[in-house]
């Protein structure tokens, strides 16, 4: 049985890197778009999760230098997820 992860996954390595380079940036930029505060902190924990696997369904066919740019942002999106997490952990301890 497939899961829905794998089904996208399978989907998303189907087309062309260039295009999943542009799924992924279009991402980050509703990422910096839903940080005004106008959207649920899980709405933009779920956009930083998907945008670490579509880096890293890319990865391994992007050129050299994109997939370490990859790579880094994959490290930036582990960040911002724990950062994310620990705030809305502290405002629902309060």
């Amino acid at each position: 049985m497939t899961t829905s992860l794998e089904q996208r996954r399978e989907k998303y390595t189907r087309q062309p890197v260039p295009r999943r380079l542009g799924n992924l940036s279009s991402n980050l930029n509703r990422i910096a778009t839903y940080s005004d505060g106008s959207f649920s902190k899980e709405s933009i924990l779920e956009l930083i999760r998907e945008s670490q696997h579509f880096a890293e369904w890319t990865i391994g066919d992007a050129p050299l230098e994109i997939a370490l740019n990859l790579v880094e942002m994959q490290r930036d999106a582990k960040q911002w997820s724990d950062k994310l997490i620990d705030w809305m952990e502290a405002t629902q301890a309060a």
